[in-house]
């Protein structure tokens, strides 16, 4: 038998065993059936303007109602038929199928019209026949925009339309109008001739025709928030885009609502919580799940609601109370006043005085409704409207001159401000007092700087500030500096399309990176400095190194390099320009950690450049600035700042830019006062604690763009960090947005190997367990004792050195106790690196303290596994890294966070540990990015060691109880800043 009929027996044999007994189709009754001996007819009834339901019955070709023979009809059919029997028995009716099949609504039943979707014999009532798709289409509503000539926006006309994917070959979709009354049901539509499967919408697509009425600009969020919230999976388009859902949920805003005064002068209001634009009366009467909010784009985004607090609308109600009462002129006049939960009417001698003086302070938390009521009193809200033109340019700040519309009358905006900062209200020459919304004065202070008083006042605007008054007075600004700056900003979008030549670079660069060089060329063609702040693994690097090739000329040696002079800059030093007219040096500062770093990636691939090392003994500033790149670290900027201050260099490029985040640190200020034709920051991290950093970094990028520091403290830390202001988070965003570029790897590399996060918990022994409460009791005495009579401010020493020794005691209790008291930590992480060392695998451990690294040192030695170790004493940090990348046999690097958290590639590892939390999350994910970043091929484990039950607990949970807060708190090296609370101490100490 060969093995054809080998294998046609055994599957004879299989087979037939299994198959015995059963009853073969029926191909005879299926093919009797003819489709035409009945349909299933589709009848649509309105009422009025609004579509309501569509029906479903079956007539046979004259459109009578019949009943068909269940036996004789296809599998499809007979699905149909049982849906509509099921769902005439949940309305009430039991016929049996000898009598007539009444119409089954398909809104109530959205089942019945799916599976007509696979039928072939469906027709629809004054159209005819229609075939059936399955294919998913897309329904949207297009907001057209209809403007005047000005290009004003008139009116917005709602065009109800379903998009199909394209059969053809290039794949896009054809869009056609669709009638309202054509959506039949939740999931399906008619498409001309065509029925039509469509995302499910809901229980509320028969209303969507109240939503296709010409709509007015102002009514634009209100619109979209209505929309989302009653019709689902249905696309929105404006201007040619969707508009998007948003991450964020939409909070609710703190409201007082006028409602009336009587005849008596007394005033009806109410504290409620309400969303953002929309109407109070249909807050009341609606709940909304959707939320159109401006996105910051000028685009509305939509955000999901959450219902709020009831505690939060009575503790507002309580603060409205209070403040009635301290303007009440007298505690009878007060017993006057009537509140019932958060309703009040207030008589006029207490209404009085508190719209007055009370009021204006509750503009900045509450929102105002129904002001209108309030003339009674001479108070009206009103809405500043500027006028305004530019007089005369400086290098950062532009004289202008601005007149302010206030309920018809001008007044000068110096004048507007001052008032303002005064009272809260300004005086119109009728007695009436005009309050004004606070949110819009606040940027107004943000924009415009005021100088001298009366007449003699000016009014000053920053040059960086052109987009946030253009979005301001929702026009373009005449002018050459406007002019100038709007073709700056647009400039940006020409970037991707223009060419770049690099032949002096030995790489090959990604798209992403090859961008980010056009951007630093592009700031730098423009005198502008810019940060890189791309994610830890991205290569700022090289595309550092593939700028400066692009200023020195190509890969040519310095000798047969032509002298190229350089090009001054409005208002600069002719001495700019060295005596030989060659481009100066660039200086390039960085941690000690990253010079090798930096000396071999420059070695790599630019070796033409020439570099200089200026650090230890034997430096010499007259043979540095003949290199191209002199590499220094920023103690070394620091400690010879009279010497680098007296050359004018290219380019000063600080690397791990957040060594300057202390403005007043003399790190800092030796950055701020360095002589420089641009200036470029690298970091990964630009800003680790708190907005205040910002403005440190920007400071050395472009001196003079945000100001002097307290006024930037005043307009945007305080109001973002402590009154999470969105607005001025907004206005300092569109500011630094030119000169921030920012890319994360999971948005650029998509094929980086996946990276798993884990936190080991660990328990403490009892001896070890009773030691940390002993010390914990200790100092929460101590820390209490020190803030009752020195003040928090005086007790950050006592407050840093108590949470350092709890740390200790948490981690590495062996050092305190000569061995007593062991780590909980230890046995875990050396059984899990023995494991992974056996498996062929490299492993990186980061700590804190010395102690840990000696610790696991010494168990790492018994068990035979190699090791490096690299610490803040290790001199040749380079050979440690390249024997850990190189030798097969060193399993483990066991190093410290402040000399391996930045710059090191360690992608031979594929596991790291974090030994201890550090107090800002942001260095454990540059410690792990030096593992998962470009060159890793391996998948990345990351463990984060916590011992349960001590400081490092509560740190973990402060960092996801506040996280914003935290980041404000304590910085990454470890140091608490002065904006702890004694909340905060209690918190991490109980």
């Amino acid at each position: 038998m060969d093995s054809l009929e080998k294998n046609n027996s055994v599957f004879s044999s299989s087979f037939a065993a299994g198959l015995t007994g059963l009853r073969p189709v029926s191909r005879v009754v299926r093919s009797t059936v003819v489709a035409d001996d009945f349909r299933f007819r589709i009848s649509r009834a309105t009422s009025g303007n609004r579509h309501s339901e569509a029906f479903v019955s079956v007539v046979d070709a004259k459109g009578k109602e019949v009943s068909p023979d269940r036996s004789r009809v296809t599998v499809a059919a007979g699905r149909v038929l049982d849906a509509m029997r099921e769902s005439r028995s949940q309305s009430g009716f039991m016929l049996g199928w000898d009598g007539v099949d009444s119409a089954v609504s398909l809104s109530r039943f959205p089942v019945v019209g799916t599976l007509l979707l696979d039928c072939h014999n469906v027709d629809v009532e004054g159209v005819g026949p229609v075939s059936t798709s399955i294919e998913p289409a897309k329904v949207s509503v297009e907001l057209r925009r209809i403007a005047d000539n000005d290009g004003n926006t008139l009116r917005f006309e709602p065009e109800l339309g379903i998009a199909v994917e394209s059969t053809e070959s290039d794949g896009e979709s054809q869009y056609r109008i669709l009638a309202p009354e054509n959506l039949l049901s939740r999931n399906i539509a008619l498409d001309g001739n065509v029925l039509r499967s469509i995302a499910d919408i809901g229980d509320n697509f028969n209303i969507i025709s109240i939503f296709l009425s010409s709509l007015p600009p102002v009514g634009l969020n209100q619109w979209l928030s209505l929309f989302f919230t009653y019709i689902d999976n249905v696309t929105v388009m404006l201007d040619g885009h969707p508009v998007e859902w948003s991450h964020n949920a939409a909070g609710y805003e703190p409201t007082i609502v006028f409602t009336r005064v009587d005849a008596d002068r007394s005033l009806n209001m109410e504290v409620a919580r309400l969303l953002p634009g929309i109407d109070f009366n249909l807050q009341r009467r609606l709940q909304f799940t959707a939320v159109a909010v401006d996105g910051g784009d000028g685009r509305p985004v939509i955000c999901r609601t959450q219902q709020p607090d009831l505690r939060d609308s009575d503790n507002d109600a309580d603060k409205i109370a209070g403040m009635l009462r301290y303007y009440t002129p007298s505690r009878a006049a007060y017993k006057n006043v009537y509140r019932e939960g958060s309703f009040f009417i207030v008589p006029p001698e207490v209404a009085g005085p508190f719209l007055l003086h009370g009021l204006p302070s509750l503009l900045r938390e509450f929102r105002l409704i129904g002001s209108e009521h309030l003339r009674e009193y001479k108070i009206q809200a009103a809405f500043p409207k500027i006028n305004m033109r530019m007089m005369s340019s400086g290098i950062n700040f532009l004289d202008t001159q601005a007149e302010v519309d206030i309920a018809g009358e001008k007044i000068t905006l110096p004048d507007l401000l001052s008032q303002y900062g005064n009272q809260r209200f300004v005086v119109l020459s009728d007695g009436n007092r005009a309050i004004l919304d606070d949110r819009y004065m606040r940027r107004l202070q943000r924009i415009f700087k005021v100088e001298g008083s009366g007449k003699e006042a000016k009014v000053k605007v920053s040059y960086f500030d052109m987009p946030e008054i253009e979005a301001l007075l929702q026009a373009p600004l005449e002018g050459v500096a406007p002019q100038q700056y709007r073709a700056f900003l647009e400039g940006f979008r020409m970037l991707p399309s223009s060419e770049l030549s690099l032949p002096g670079l030995n790489a090959t660069l990604r798209p992403y990176q090859l961008e980010g060089v056009k951007w630093m060329k592009y700031l730098r063609d423009h005198g502008m400095g810019g940060c890189l702040a791309d994610d830890m693994g991205l290569g700022k690097t090289v595309q550092t190194i593939a700028l400066l090739t692009i200023i020195y000329g190509g890969k040519i040696s310095a000798d047969e390099r032509p002298r190229r002079r350089g090009r001054p800059r409005k208002n600069e030093n002719p001495m700019n320009i060295v005596a030989d007219g060659s481009i100066l040096p660039s200086l390039l500062v960085m941690p000690k950690s990253l010079i090798f770093n930096w000396e071999s990636e420059i070695a790599r691939f630019a070796p033409w450049l020439s570099t200089y090392t200026y650090y230890g003994v034997n430096r010499n500033i007259d043979e540095a600035c003949r290199a191209n790149v002199v590499l220094t670290t920023y103690g070394m900027m620091r400690n010879d700042i009279d010497t680098f201050r007296g050359r004018t260099w290219e380019y000063v490029i600080l690397d791990e830019s957040q060594n300057i985040k202390n403005m007043e640190s003399q790190t800092a200020k030796a950055a701020f006062i360095l002589k420089c034709n641009n200036r470029l920051a690298l970091s990964g991290t630009p800003m680790e604690n708190n907005i205040m950093e910002l403005y440190s970094l920007f400071r050395f990028l472009n001196p003079g763009m945000l100001g002097d520091a307290g006024d930037f403290s005043r307009q945007y830390a305080i109001p973002i960090q402590n009154e999470a202001d969105t607005e001025a988070m907004t206005s300092l965003r569109r500011k630094l947005y030119p000169f921030m570029l920012r890319r994360l790897k999971r948005d650029v590399l998509t094929e980086l190997p996946d990276l798993t996060e884990q936190t080991l918990y660990t328990e403490m022994e009892p001896a070890h367990a009773r030691l940390y409460e002993e010390r914990r009791r200790y100092y929460q005495d101590i820390i209490s004792k020190s803030i009752e009579s020195d003040g928090m401010q005086k007790s950050q020493i006592v407050i840093f050195q108590a949470l350092s020794e709890l740390r200790r005691i948490a981690s590495v209790p062996n050092i305190l106790t000569d061995g007593a008291v062991t780590s909980p930590k230890l046995d875990p992480l050396v059984e899990t690196i023995s494991e992974a060392a056996a498996n062929g695998h490299k492993c990186v451990v980061f700590f804190n303290f010395i102690a840990g690294i000696e610790l696991v040192g010494e168990r790492l030695e018994r068990l035979g596994i190699d090791y490096a170790t690299m610490t803040g004493s290790t001199g040749d940090r380079r050979s440690v890294v390249q024997r850990f990348q190189n030798d097969a046999d060193c399993k483990v690097l066991l190093l410290t966070l402040k000399v391996g958290g930045v710059g090191l590639n360690l992608t031979a590892a594929d596991t790291v540990f974090i030994y201890e939390p550090w107090w800002n999350r942001a260095a454990e994910k540059q410690a792990i990015d030096r593992l998962h970043r470009m060159g890793q091929k391996m998948k990345v484990t990351s463990y984060s060691m916590i011992t349960r039950g001590t400081i490092e607990e509560r740190i973990r949970q402060l960092q996801e109880r506040k996280a914003a807060l935290f980041e404000g708190l304590v910085s990454s090296d470890s140091t608490l800043s002065k904006q702890i609370s004694q909340e905060d101490v209690d918190f991490i100490l109980s």
